[in-house]
């Protein structure tokens, strides 16, 4: 007998590189496009930052120019308005010394003609040219005090002076701008009220013109009354 062995063998076929090269390749160009996209998006976001910082600067520095030209145009108002406040003072000293050296005129004399033989009713209206004039420094002494009192520095004076001759003078001097208004002008002074009294007269003086003024002006019939009365403030007597 004849005996054949067969053998079976199974049989390799040699992988062939060219078949995973293509995977390779493959797998290498998506991590290169990966990675070239994440570069390029990082440099997008990077310009982009650039881009916002370049212009917060340009912001930064209109603000400043802005800042620099609102300061410089404040400096010359101030010094403009500065120099207009030194002219004004300047024009108003030279104006109220050169207006005082007639109206001193006129005083001296009438205190000369006060002192002449004079009818009761010609004393009086010479009286009240006294009392106008002696108002009339009295502006222009509140004229000059105009940069005191804009400066806070005016002093107000303590001197003793007569109440009820201060304001009988006023009575007069504001009498015929009562009349012009058909309207009456009285004066009450009553009996407790001393004849003199610790203050500033200028001051006083020029508040109650200004009051009567206001009153004689806006009132359209009838009477002005002047009351001048004692009211008890503690150990303080005023009128």
């Amino acid at each position: 007998l004849s005996l054949i062995l067969i053998l079976s063998m199974p049989i390799r076929r040699p992988q062939s590189s060219k078949s995973s090269a293509p995977l390779s390749g493959l797998s290498k160009n998506v991590f290169q496009s990966s990675s070239n996209y994440k570069d390029s998006k990082d440099m997008a976001d990077r310009e982009r930052l650039l881009r916002v910082l370049d212009r917060e600067r340009e912001l930064l520095e209109e603000a400043r120019a802005r800042e620099a030209q609102k300061t410089d145009e404040m400096r010359k108002a101030k010094d403009t308005a500065d120099e207009a406040n030194q002219a004004k003072s300047a024009f108003l000293a030279v104006i109220s010394h050169e207006i005082r050296t007639p109206i001193t005129g006129v005083l001296g004399m009438v205190k000369l003609l006060l002192t002449s033989q004079l009818t009761a009713v010609q004393k009086d209206y010479a009286q009240t040219i006294q009392d106008s004039g002696d108002a009339m420094l009295s502006l222009l002494n509140d004229i000059l005090d105009y940069e005191k009192i804009e400066s806070g520095k005016l002093d107000l004076e303590f001197i003793s002076f007569d109440v009820k001759r201060m304001m009988q003078g006023i009575e007069r001097l504001m009498t015929s701008h009562a009349d012009s208004k058909g309207i009456g002008l009285v004066l009450s002074i009553e009996d407790n009220v001393p004849d003199y009294l610790v203050g500033d007269p200028t001051r006083l003086r020029q508040v109650v013109l200004n009051l009567l003024s206001n009153a004689i002006k806006f009132t359209e019939h009838g009477d002005v009354q002047i009351i001048v009365k004692k009211i008890d403030m503690g150990t303080t007597d005023t009128a």
